[in-house]
């Protein structure tokens, strides 16, 4: 009797303290007819599958391996409600928040809108895990079956949950755009065509693994587990980055959206190499250039794609961002290049640039590489100083444009400058490959004209190891140190502005404008 009275106090003690968006969320989705029709959609079609496999091995099914067919008929049910069902309920939650303008109401409370995409995405693990908890039954028969493995089933469902919830993030963070109001119904389609193709393509990969038998293999295979862990490690980073980008696309402009994504995608560049470095140095293997080419092209993609954003954002800090920096001269300096601002940004994307051309070469200096050909002086390092220099040359043109253009047409915006942007890159990498193949009759031959696209000139450094005049050298660091001096006005300009001991006027104004 004393636990019945005590029960409902902790109860309304523990509700008090959960997310309050959870709580209206999970309320909402559970009464909602789209959940319970996807509830019943689910369960019939586990029965239809345990109908059709029982017919199949009607005559068999006391000695055939016929647990793993009906495992696959469950699980394919199951990956159709938590990939697609799950992640479009939870994009089209957040939507509808921002399309019938009840977003407003949640805004002036005290919820924060971190707390909105924490509640909207624990929300979406509930209906998931109620999901589960439907199919547990079923997957449990199919264990009492021959053929059913226990460790391949549990890899399986422990992968599934993982993805669902990464993807629920990313369709959380697709909803929170701006862009994504103007294009709603198409916004939806596509998102929803792109779990669809999720669904597929891994379902299809998971029946040929187990066709092959090539799960039983991997689990023995030790690099293996430390490629899932590399694996799981990008999860976890990009889980938090997109957080924080919904978080941000939520927030007003006069708040700091800039600095903790920023700290997130510092980490991943850094996480990217320093595993590479660990799991080289742990297993004693030697490595091959390519790994170090491909780690250093995929670094120089990420910072791209990271420059092209943060070299365009509005150049002052608002006075709310300003006066939550620490009073310490040599820590607000420090904070630079993690504050927001189109010429922090440039300098923030630089000096990572800098550390790509060093860490990579680095990596071929303190560990064993085999070559195909070449020293070492005339294989890495020239294909990563390559990189860097690209790098330079197209976030800088954009932090440029992002300047220009407001001046030009007062009504632009940094989208339009990303988009510009995004066309820029499209042409200087794909016109001069095509225009060689053209004239050339499918023979590289390199010349200046080459300098602007990354693919033609990677694939000279590659080819003649960095070797002056007959590549990219030194025509691209030449170009990359010019549009760096383009912008050095403008990274002085961010960084007096951080440690000047009073905000702007820009910075008092932008305060007011809204996101």
């Amino acid at each position: 009797m004393h636990l019945l009275i005590r029960t409902p106090d902790w109860f309304d003690r523990a509700g008090d303290r959960a997310n309050a968006i959870l709580v209206k969320e999970t309320r909402q989705a559970l009464k909602s007819r789209q959940f319970l029709l996807a509830f019943l959609l689910q369960l019939a079609g586990a029965w239809l599958v345990s109908l059709f496999a029982m017919l199949q091995h009607a005559e068999t099914l006391d000695y055939a391996p016929a647990g793993r067919d009906f495992f696959t008929g469950f699980y394919f049910v199951l990956l159709a409600a938590v990939f697609v069902m799950v992640p479009f309920n939870a994009f089209r939650s957040l939507l509808a928040e921002r399309e019938q303008n009840t977003y407003d109401v949640l805004a002036i409370t005290v919820v924060t809108p971190g707390q909105i995409v924490r509640g909207k995405l624990l929300s979406a693990v509930v209906q998931m895990f109620l999901y589960y908890s439907a199919i547990t039954p079923f997957i449990a028969f199919a264990s009492l079956l021959n053929g059913f493995d226990l460790a391949e089933a549990t890899f399986l469902l422990v992968a599934s949950v993982f993805i669902s919830i990464g993807c629920t993030m990313a369709a959380i963070f697709l909803a929170a755009q701006e862009s994504t109001l103007r294009w709603p119904t198409l916004s939806s389609l596509a998102v929803l065509a792109g779990l669809v193709f999720l669904l597929v393509g891994y379902y299809g990969g998971v029946l040929d693994m187990m066709r092959m038998d090539e799960f039983g293999r991997a689990f023995r295979d030790r690099d293996f587990w430390w490629v899932l862990g590399g694996l799981g490690v990008a999860w976890l980073t990009y889980f938090v980055l997109f957080m924080q980008l919904a978080a941000a696309g939520l927030t007003f402009a006069s708040d700091n959206r800039g600095t903790g994504i920023r700290i997130t995608c510092a980490l991943q560049f850094w996480l990217l190499w320093g595993v590479a470095f660990g799991v080289v140095s742990m297993t004693g293997a030697r490595v091959d250039s390519e790994l170090v080419f491909a780690l250093a092209s995929i670094s120089g993609l990420h910072w791209l794609v990271v420059g092209t954003f943060v070299a365009t954002e509005p150049p002052t800090l608002s006075r709310r961002t300003f006066q939550r920096l620490p009073k310490s001269t040599l820590f607000r300096l420090l904070l630079v290049p993690l504050l927001p601002g189109g010429g922090r940004g440039f300098l923030y994307v630089g000096l990572h640039a800098v550390a790509l051309a060093g860490v990579a070469a680095a990596m071929s200096w303190t560990i064993p590489v085999s070559y195909s050909w070449g020293p070492r002086l005339e294989s890495v390092a020239p294909y990563s100083i390559a990189i860097a220099c690209q790098l330079v040359m197209y976030v800088g043109f954009a932090a440029w444009l992002g300047r220009v253009l407001p001046k030009l047409a007062p009504a632009a915006r940094p989208q339009h400058a990303r988009m510009l942007m995004a066309l820029v890159v499209a042409v200087g990498s794909i016109v001069p490959v095509v225009v060689h193949f053209v004239r050339d009759v499918g023979m590289f031959q390199y010349n200046l004209l080459d300098v602007v696209s990354p693919l033609a000139s990677l694939i000279a450094v590659d080819q003649r190891g960095g070797r002056p005049i007959e590549g990219f050298f030194p025509a691209g660091p030449i170009l990359a140190v010019a549009i760096f001096a383009l912008n050095v006005p403008a990274m002085l300009r961010g960084i007096r502005e951080v440690l000047d001991p009073e905000p702007s006027p820009a910075a008092v104004e932008s305060d007011h404008v809204p996101r």
